[in-house]
C-alpha cells in the first residue's frame, strides 16, 4: 500500500541494491542470481539472447504459471517468458512440410528488456503472506524493479564501456576417462563453437532542480555468441522525470524503449538443429560427423528474432493534507516479438525451401490507485489506513504464417510459396480488485497489520463471483524494550498470514467450439472445451514467521524465516465422459498442494579497518513440496510434452518422475526393470548461496558468489536415448563397447547402403561380458528408456567472481570517479558423480511443460569474462 519502514513489515522482503553488487551485469536477470534465499534462477539456454526461468519458493501451481509477476516503477510488465518458435502443435509439420521445422526456441525473458545500468534496486516479495494486496496472479510472488531517478544539482554523467568474452562450457568434461573426453570434446560440439565477443556501451545523465528532476540513458550492445550464427544487436533508451507543478502535487513520468535483434543457431530438437545432430554423431538427422558437412547444413537454416518493448508509466501523488496521501498510476507495457525461420530454395534437407513468420504481441495496461490517511488514535497508538483499487488488462496476439515450395532462388516470402497456411490467436484477460488495509503502530515498536483484497477476473466462471484474500501480520522490535541490553544489538520478531491467487486460463471456464477440418467435404464445427461456470482461482494460503537481527554494531546480521504454503482449489484437468461429446479434459478446482521451507541469510564482517575489509555471507533455503490431494483424480502426468516423465501423485513431491528403474543395477546380468519406480523431487530441496567480498588498500574490491542446488533428480534420456536408440555411439557407453569408438571408424547402425556409401565398417552394439545391468539398459538399443537415465541433479557453480579497481589516476581532475571492473561469470562448475552429460541447470526447469526434460535440447550455459570501465563526471 505504499512505502513502509522495515520495522513495520511483518513478512520478509529481500532488497537488492545494484550499487552494492560488485560484479557488472550484462542483463537484468543476472542481478537476481544467487542474490537471496528462496529465489531460483535457471538459464534457459546458452545461445545469445536466451532467457531464464525464475521461481520464488518452488511451485505453487500445477497447470498454471509459476512465474512471479513483475512491476517496474509501479507498472505491470509481461511476466512470462516470450514463446519459442515451434510449429508443432500449431501447424502440423508432418502434413505440410518436410520434417520438423522447429526454430531456435529462444525464450527471452521480459525482465531482460530493462537495462541493468538503469536499475536502482529490486525488491523480491515471496509468498502469499506478502503478496495479498496484489490479489489474483500474485501467488507465485512479486518482483518490483525501481529504476534510477534524478537528483538535485548539476548534471552527473556516467559513461561505461564493456567488453565481454563468452565460451561454451565443456559439457563433456564430466565423462569418466580422459580417452572419452578427448574423443568427445564438448560432446562432438567443439568444431562448431567459437569465442563470443560482445561490446556494451552505456551513457546516462541525472540532475535537476527542486521543480524538475531527470534521469536519461542510452545503451547499445552488439556482438556474437558461441555458435556460428549467434549474433545480437540491442539498443535501449530511458527517460525518467519528476516534477511538481503544485506544492501538494508530484508527477513522475517513466519511459523506456528497447529494440533487440538476434540471429541464432537452432538448439532445439528438429532435424536442422545443431545439438540434435552433432551429439548423435552419425545417427543424427544429418548422418555425418564431418563438421564440413553438418555445419553448412545447420547454418543455412536462417533463424532471426526481433524483440521490441515499450514501457510508459505515470504516477501522480496528491497530498492535500500532511496526513493524507493519494497516488494514481497509469501504465502501458507493450512488447512485440517477430521471428523468422527460413530454409532457402535448394536447402539440402528440404530442397523446395520453406519460410515461417511468427509474430507475438503482448500489451499490459495498469491502473492503480492507493490512498493513505495517518491519524494518532492515542498518544501511543497511530493508525495508517489505506484503501485503493487496481485493474490490469493483458492482451496477447499471435500470428503465424508458413509457406513452402518456392519457384526458384528468390526472396523467400510466404506469398511466394506454392503452399501456405496461417493461424492466429487473440487472448485478453482483465483482473480488477479493491483493498483495505490498516497498520497499527503502538509505541513505535509493536506493529499490527490487517487487510483484505477482493478480486474479480474475466477468466472466472460466470457463476463464481468475486474472490476475497485476507491478510494479517505482526512485528515486534524487541530490541527497543527496556529489558534489552545495549550491547545485544537489534532484533525484530515477525509473523504474517495471507492469501493470494492464480486465475485460470482465459477460456478455461468457457464452452468453446472449433474447426478441425471438414466433414464429408463440408466445413464443420467440433466440440472444444466443455467449460466450467463455477471455475475460480487457485488460492494459496501462507503463514510465515521469523526474525531479523544484527549484532556487534552491525558486523553480524541474520534473517531467519519459516514458511508454510497451501494451495487449495488447485486447477487440474479432469477427464470427462466421452458420451457428452467433449473429449478434452475439463479444468476444475479440485486439488491441494503444499510447500514448506526455511530461509536463512547470515552476513558477517570479521575484518573492518581503514584499509582492509572482509565480508562473508551465506544464504540457505529449503523447499519441500507435496501433493496433498488430487481431489479424487488418478495420478497423472504433469501437463506438457509427452517426453516429460513428471507425475503428480498424492503424498509425493511436486512433481516426481515415475519411470523405468533397473532393479539389479550392479549385477553382471541382463537388466530387470521396475516400470513404476518413483524418482524425485524434480526441483531442489536445498539451496546454498555463499558469498565473499574483500576490500584491499586503494579501495580495491574482490568478490565472489556461488550457488549449490541439491536434493532433486533429472533425466537426460532425450540425449542418450537419441544416440543409443538410433544406433549411434554414446559417449557414456564408450567403456562398455567391445569395439569402442575411435573417432575414425564412424560407427553406426544404419541401413547397409548407407554403410557402403560411407565406405566404413558398420558398428555393432556388442557390449563387454562384464557390463553391469544398468549399463546394459543404457547402452543396448531397444532396452534404453528415459528412466534408466534418471540421476541426482546436485551441482555447484561459482556464479561470479570480480575485481574492482579505481583508476582515477588515469583521468583528469574533472572526472569525479572512474572504476575498472573485471568479472568472470560461471568460471567453475561441479556436478555429482552420477551426473551423465550436458548441464543439470538446463534439466532443472520448473515451468509446467518441461520438468524433467532432457537438457540436451539446449546449448549449455556459457562461461565468460568481461572488462568494464565506468567514468563519472
Amino acid at each position: 500500500a505504499g512505502a513502509a519502514r522495515r520495522r513495520e513489515v511483518g513478512n520478509t522482503i529481500n532488497q537488492i541494491t545494484v550499487a552494492d553488487i560488485p560484479a557488472r551485469a550484462t542483463v537484468a536477470s543476472e542481478l537476481l542470481v544467487a542474490a537471496a534465499p528462496g529465489v531460483s534462477l535457471n538459464m534457459d539456454s546458452g545461445i545469445i539472447g536466451s532467457g531464464v526461468n525464475i521461481r520464488l519458493r518452488g511451485n505453487q501451481s500445477i497447470t498454471m504459471s509459476n512465474s512471479p509477476i513483475i512491476y517496474v516503477d509501479g507498472v505491470r510488465m509481461q511476466s512470462s517468458v516470450f514463446p519459442d518458435q515451434k510449429v508443432s502443435g500449431t501447424i502440423n509439420p508432418s502434413r505440410i512440410m518436410g520434417g520438423n521445422n522447429e526454430g531456435a526456441q529462444l525464450q527471452a525473458h521480459p525482465l531482460n528488456n530493462i537495462n541493468p545500468n538503469d536499475i536502482e534496486r529490486i525488491e523480491i516479495i515471496k509468498g502469499s503472506a506478502a503478496t495479498t494486496l496484489y490479489g489474483t496472479e500474485a501467488a507465485a510472488g512479486v518482483i518490483q524493479v525501481f529504476t534510477k531517478r534524478g537528483s538535485t544539482g548539476a548534471p552527473i554523467w556516467n559513461v561505461e564501456t564493456s567488453r565481454r568474452m563468452n565460451r561454451a562450457f565443456r559439457t563433456g568434461a564430466m565423462l569418466p576417462t580422459q580417452e572419452q573426453r578427448d574423443l568427445f570434446p564438448y560432446l562432438r560440439l567443439e568444431p562448431y563453437l567459437r569465442t563470443g565477443v560482445r561490446g556494451i556501451y552505456n551513457v546516462s545523465v541525472r540532475g535537476g532542480s527542486e521543480d524538475l528532476l531527470y534521469f536519461m540513458s542510452v545503451g547499445h550492445e552488439r556482438g556474437t555468441g558461441v555458435t556460428a550464427q549467434d549474433t545480437i544487436r540491442k539498443t535501449d533508451v530511458r527517460g525518467n522525470f519528476t516534477f511538481s507543478p503544485l506544492p501538494d502535487v508530484t508527477i513522475q513520468f517513466n519511459s523506456a524503449y528497447t529494440l533487440q535483434w538476434t540471429r541464432n543457431t537452432g538448439d532445439a530438437g528438429g532435424e536442422t538443429q545443431l545439438l540434435h545432430n552433432v551429439y548423435r554423431g552419425i545417427a543424427g538427422y544429418i548422418p555425418d560427423e564431418d563438421p564440413g558437412v553438418v555445419g553448412p547444413i545447420v547454418n543455412a537454416n536462417i533463424l532471426t528474432a526481433e524483440l521490441e518493448n515499450l514501457t510508459l508509466g505515470g504516477t501522480v501523488t496528491y497530498s492535500p493534507l500532511a496526513a493524507l496521501t493519494n497516488r494514481l498510476t497509469l501504465g502501458l507495457d507493450k512488447s512485440r516479438l517477430f521471428k523468422s525461420n527460413i530454409r532457402p530454395f535448394g536447402y539440402v534437407l528440404w530442397p523446395p525451401g520453406s519460410v515461417m513468420k511468427d509474430q507475438f504481441v503482448n500489451r499490459v495496461l495498469t491502473l492503480d490507485y492507493v490512498g493513505t490517511y495517518r491519524i494518532d488514535l492515542t498518544s501511543n497508538i497511530r493508525s495508517n489506513f489505506s484503501w485503493g483499487g487496481q485493474a490490469v488488462g493483458e492482451k496477447s496476439e499471435m500470428m503465424l504464417a508458413y509457406g513452402e515450395d518456392f519457384p526458384g532462388v528468390s526472396v523467400p516470402t510466404v506469398s511466394a510459396a506454392a503452399t501456405s497456411v496461417a493461424r492466429g490467436e487473440e487472448i485478453e484477460v482483465w483482473n480488477a480488485g479493491f483493498f483495505l488495509q490498516n497498520v497499527f503502530d503502538i509505541s513505535d515498536r509493536y506493529f499490527m497489520t490487517v487487510g483484505a483484497r477482493v478480486d474479480g477476473n474475466s477468466a472466472f466462471g460466470e457463476g463464481f463471483g468475486l474472490q476475497l484474500y485476507p491478510k494479517a501480520s505482526a512485528s515486534w522490535v524487541i530490541s527497543d524494550e527496556s529489558f534489552w541490553g545495549e550491547g545485544l544489538g537489534t532484533m525484530k520478531i515477525r509473523a504474517a498470514y495471507g492469501q493470494s491467487g492464480r486465475a485460470p486460463g482465459a477460456f478455461d471456464a468457457v464452452r468453446t467450439w472449433g474447426s478441425k477440418g471438414g466433414y464429408a467435404g463440408k466445413a464443420a464445427v467440433f466440440p472444444g472445451n466443455l467449460g466450467n461456470a463455477d471455475l475460480g482461482p487457485e488460492v494459496t494460503t501462507e503463514f510465515e514467521a521469523g526474525f531479523d537481527a544484527a549484532f556487534l554494531n552491525g558486523r553480524l546480521s541474520t534473517t531467519v524465516t519459516y514458511y508454510n504454503q497451501r494451495t487449495n482449489e488447485a486447477l487440474m484437468d479432469v477427464i470427462q465422459a466421452a458420451s457428452n461429446g467433449f473429449t478434452t479434459p475439463r479444468r476444475q478446482n479440485v486439488g491441494t498442494i503444499g510447500n514448506t521451507g526455511i530461509e536463512v541469510s547470515v552476513n558477517a564482517s570479521p575484518i573492518q579497518t581503514a584499509d582492509w575489509g572482509w565480508d562473508i555471507g551465506l544464504n540457505v533455503a529449503t523447499n519441500h513440496s507435496k501433493v496433498i490431494s488430487l481431489g479424487g483424480i488418478e495420478p497423472f502426468r504433469w501437463p506438457g510434452r509427452e517426453q516429460a516423465k513428471a507425475w503428480l501423485i498424492e503424498g509425493q513431491p511436486v512433481p516426481v518422475m515415475k519411470d523405468r528403474y533397473v532393479v539389479n543395477a550392479d549385477e553382471i546380468a541382463d537388466p530387470v526393470f521396475d516400470d513404476e519406480h518413483i524418482y524425485g523431487p524434480g526441483i531442489p530441496t536445498l539451496t546454498l548461496q555463499p558469498s565473499m567480498t574483500v576490500r584491499a588498500p586503494g579501495a580495491i574490491l574482490l568478490s565472489a558468489r556461488g550457488e549449490y542446488m541439491g536434493g532433486h533428480w533429472a533425466s537426460d534420456g532425450n540425449h542418450l536415448r537419441g544416440i543409443v536408440g538410433r544406433g549411434g555411439w554414446s559417449p557414456i557407453c564408450w567403456p562398455y563397447y567391445v569395439n569402442p569408438y575411435d573417432g575414425e571408424s564412424h560407427g553406426y547402425l544404419l541401413p547397409q547402403e548407407v554403410v557402403a556409401q560411407k565406405g566404413v565398417p558398420a558398428f555393432t552394439t556388442e557390449l563387454k561380458p562384464d557390463t553391469p545391468a544398468l549399463w546394459r539398459a543404457r547402452c543396448t538399443p531397444g532396452l534404453n528408456h528415459t528412466g534408466v537415465y534418471a540421476v541426482p541433479s546436485d551441482h555447484f557453480r561459482i556464479r561470479s567472481m570480480s575485481v574492482q579497481i579505481p583508476v582515477d589516476f588515469a583521468f583528469p581532475d574533472r572526472v569525479s570517479s572512474s572504476l575498472l571492473t573485471i568479472t568472470a561469470t560461471e568460471p567453475f562448475r561441479w556436478y555429482n558423480d552420477e551426473w551423465l552429460v550436458m548441464d543439470p541447470e538446463l534439466a532443472n526447469q520448473v515451468n509446467a511443460n518441461s520438468v524433467f526434460r532432457g537438457p540436451s535440447h539446449r546449448m549449455p550455459p556459457t562461461w565468460g569474462v568481461s572488462a568494464s570501465l565506468r567514468v563519472s563526471f
